[in-house]
């Protein structure tokens, strides 16, 4: 005979509670079912990363559509461009009467590493979108805005996982809050609607990150698709898509 002396505290929580059989009984088939769950609940989780990032989570939520690179250039390429208009835009002061003087400092400044056989396109590309973006409404936008934060690193629980990132930027505007990305992405109109499904999952935990820690309500996720000179603002997908 075999008594239970004590069940699983957890067990109701994971659905792995079952009534004790009677004694006596011959049939342990429950307690293998119970065992062969807690050994693929334990795979899962063992087999699911820690730590997640928003974009991570797109790839999880979605089959990864290849995009060309920003203004059609090579991937590589495109990520160098990327990362040194984030590097600029990091610093960058809206209000300034200097553009093109201030654009060619902040060149100097972060684009110095730059591989030699990129950096002529790069450069060329960063002042052509600065040439758009500058007179855009989008950047009036910025240029009355109050900075909140720019590239704001977050951490936050999200569904057993810990979801980290950084935040473009987070600004005032009107007493209304904006979450904004930038992108550096060659954008059409035919485009949009793709690019606003594709970027939900980030709306969703970037709102929720500045949402959770400024405990205030975000009034739009912002993608600033630079190239355009234009802001669209994305709704947040929901946790089922």
């Amino acid at each position: 005979a075999v008594e239970v002396v004590e069940e699983d505290p957890g067990a109701a929580e994971h659905g792995y509670g079952q009534p004790a059989p009677p004694p006596d009984t011959a049939d342990w088939s429950w307690y293998e079912d119970l065992w062969r769950r807690r050994r693929d609940d334990y795979e899962t989780r063992r087999q699911t990363p820690l730590f997640l990032t928003p974009s991570r989570l797109k790839a999880a939520g979605e089959a990864a559509e290849a995009r060309p690179g920003a203004g059609g250039l090579p991937p590589d390429t495109a990520l160098v461009l990327g990362s040194l208009a984030h590097q600029v835009l990091e610093h960058w002061d809206f209000q300034t009467v200097r553009i093109e003087e201030d654009l060619d400092e902040a060149v100097a400044r972060h684009a110095s590493g730059l591989p030699a056989a990129q950096k002529p396109v790069v450069v060329r590309e960063l002042k052509a979108i600065w040439a758009t973006l500058a007179g855009s409404p989008v950047y009036e936008e910025l240029r009355g805005a109050r900075i909140l934060g720019r590239e704001m690193p977050f951490v936050l629980p999200w569904g057993g996982q810990v979801m980290e990132g950084r935040i473009d930027l987070v600004y005032e505007r009107e007493g209304r809050l904006y979450v904004a990305d930038y992108k550096t992405d060659q954008v059409t109109d035919e485009d949009l609607a793709k690019v606003m499904h594709d970027y939900r999952h980030q709306a969703r935990v970037y709102t929720e990150a500045v949402r959770s820690g400024l405990n205030r309500e975000v009034a739009a996720f912002r993608l600033i698709l630079l190239r355009l000179g234009r802001g669209v603002d994305i709704p947040a997908g929901s946790p089922s898509e």
